[in-house]
């Protein structure tokens, strides 16, 4: 029994040292080693799979016409809800085994900011306030970003419901919140389905009846 363990352990190791093999040769081959940020843009759609709240309302589609987002892996710091910090801390933290990326190769330890109450960020020519938000039964962990001079506010995975279907409990949990920051904006930002609403417009899909 104890050969067959043995046995095992050499195989399981082998098939580690070979895919890392695999690993490295694929980031040589593609010019990738050593790399510290990767900037994504395109075009495409994104759909709600299963999120309409009435039968009657089928696959929710928005189209994308221009994507960019650029992640700086060696020097990002990560804000979010004081509630997510833990967790993002010791993901990051763990070692990788499979291949040596960037991250797990500088030996540098997460930056991760946690947002208790209130968060302000910003300049001289612009700043933005993070707030966590209470009672949204979607998350405990969720924060809302508001631009002040340009009432601007944001929420990420709060979605608006399409005309004539009911509002979530998510939005209706929002516009407390709101109430309660005393938030004056007059466009909603959100990423699902990643798109810009006046504030009246935005009453109005939340007062829809059930």
């Amino acid at each position: 029994m104890t050969a067959v363990f043995l046995a095992v352990l050499a195989c399981h190791a082998a098939a580690a040292e070979d895919a890392r093999d695999v690993v490295d040769e694929a980031a040589r081959a593609m010019g990738v080693n050593g790399l510290t940020s990767i900037a994504l843009a395109g075009t495409g759609a994104y759909g709600d799979i299963g999120q309409s709240r009435r039968i009657s309302f089928g696959f929710a589609s928005t189209a994308i016409g221009n994507f960019t987002r650029t992640i700086d892996f060696a020097h990002s710091t990560i804000v979010t809800d004081d509630q997510n910090r833990y967790f993002i801390e010791q993901a990051l933290s763990e070692p990788r085994t499979l291949v040596g990326d960037s991250l797990a190769q500088s030996k540098k330890k997460p930056k991760v900011i946690g947002v208790e109450e209130m968060l302000v960020l910003g300049d001289a020519s612009v700043s933005a306030e993070l707030h966590h938000l209470l009672k949204v039964d979607h998350s405990d962990g969720m924060l809302v970003a508001y631009l002040p001079d340009e009432k601007i506010l944001f929420a990420a995975d709060i979605d608006v419901p399409a005309p004539g279907q009911p509002p979530g409990q998510a939005l209706l949990s929002l516009f407390r919140n709101v109430d309660r920051l005393k938030l004056e904006f007059d466009q909603y930002v959100t990423s699902r389905p990643g798109q810009a609403l006046p504030r009246a417009e935005l009453v109005k899909l939340a007062q829809e009846p059930h």
